[in-house]
């Protein structure tokens, strides 16, 4: 039986990969996925000559447009800011996060059903290896005590959420209800946020209106209705900050400070640097994890651990801050193209929005690749994936 590159890719590189991370805290391992994913689709496509799998080209045409186009974003904001104090540890860290990301997406995959279950209880072994079983109903952030702060902000939480989508869009059932008691054991409140707006826009709007428009009328509508809301709240960002604050300091007992942990407090801050800039920062950004950085050097030392990078737990002001207005909104035709296979299947797509408004996605490598494969599942030329 010929092993083709998506049963290499899943078996014998992801899932040992994310064993060695979260088992034996080898982090590391993750920046090495994407650069043995191009060596096995190579051995792969020229010497097992899988001709089932990648009948056409070694990869997407789209997703490497979009490779193409998250270079020039990186060029110009750092083009823009070499003569500041770049600090160049957040810099290329996030540059290999995203741009591995991105490489691994624009790979012509396609793994089947059988791959995305095998993931899942991999991860599913790893979360509760990495956290243990004890119970703690007391614990805002997880019922599972962690390792690590009490919560599982270290390990594998969030990711379970768009595992609910899929098994619910390719009726399993048992793993549907598998994937739904881990993220409810998780008790991470952006898996609860990306369900919900997944589940509002799929059913509400999505299914209606899937039979009557053509799949660009509806690329168009999906990618239009996604700058718009982050317009908004992106217009609007540093008044809600304003909210929470001042509800912050007129009752301690809210606790709103440690329900946000302090998501308020840094889209002040970074909102405020934005809103001051030059121009052309204003428009393209004071460069690659530059946010990290501001942030650190800005915050109360009494109040906050500066020794290391700051992490603004909101993908979208951290975007903006690092390249710009224009680079944000070129940013999200980045991640539409990454996610976006079949037009009929935008549950990846939609999750991994509303986790980038209010928390960390693209800078979680292996949910990025994770979120691809599943979105890869989904060719375009499919019409009927139900």
């Amino acid at each position: 039986m010929k092993l083709r590159i998506n049963d290499l890719f899943v078996y014998f590189l992801l899932c040992p990969s994310l064993i060695l991370i979260f088992i034996f805290k080898l982090n590391y391992i993750i920046y090495a996925i994407p650069i043995f994913s191009v060596l096995i689709y190579i051995l792969n496509y020229y010497i097992i000559k899988d001709s089932v799998i990648a009948p056409n080209k070694l990869i997407y045409t789209n997703e490497f447009i979009a490779l193409l186009i998250y270079i020039i974003l990186v060029l110009i904001s750092t083009a823009l800011n070499i003569k500041n104090d770049i600090y160049f540890k957040s810099y290329f860290r996030d540059i290999l996060i995203i741009l591995f990301s991105l490489m691994v997406g624009m790979l012509n995959m396609r793994p089947n059903h059988i791959h995305i279950k095998v993931i899942f209880l991999v991860l599913t072994f790893c979360y509760f290896f990495s956290i243990g079983f004890s119970i703690n109903f007391k614990t805002i952030n997880s019922l599972l005590i962690a390792d690590q702060n009490n919560s599982n902000e270290f390990t594998v939480g969030f990711i379970f959420g768009i595992f609910v989508l899929y098994f619910l869009r390719s009726k399993d059932w048992l793993f549907l209800t598998l994937s739904l008691i881990i993220s409810l054991l998780a008790s991470k409140r952006v898996t609860y946020l990306g369900l919900i707006v997944g589940l509002v826009y799929i059913y509400t709007i999505h299914k209606p209106i899937l039979q009557k428009l053509s799949s660009k009328a509806l690329s168009v509508i999906l990618l239009g209705g996604t700058y718009i809301s982050l317009l908004f709240v992106g217009y609007f960002m540093v008044e809600i900050a304003d909210i929470f604050l001042e509800l912050s300091e007129l009752d301690s007992k809210i606790s709103i400070n440690h329900v946000l942990s302090s998501r308020e407090v840094f889209i002040k801050i970074l909102q405020t640097k934005i809103q001051n800039a030059d121009i052309l920062k204003f428009f393209f950004g004071h460069g690659p994890g530059q946010a990290d950085r501001y942030l650190q050097l800005h915050l109360d030392p009494a109040r906050y651990d500066v020794s290391e990078l700051g992490n603004p737990h909101n993908d979208f002001i951290k975007i903006i801050f690092d390249y710009g207005w224009v680079g944000a909104m070129l940013f999200i035709g980045v991640i539409f193209t990454l996610f976006i296979h079949n037009i009929n299947y935008v549950e990846s797509y939609i999750y991994t929005m509303a986790i980038f408004l209010v928390d960390n996605s693209f800078v979680v490598i292996y949910y990025i690749i994770i979120a691809v494969l599943i979105a890869q599942r989904f060719d375009r030329n499919e019409k009927n994936i139900s």
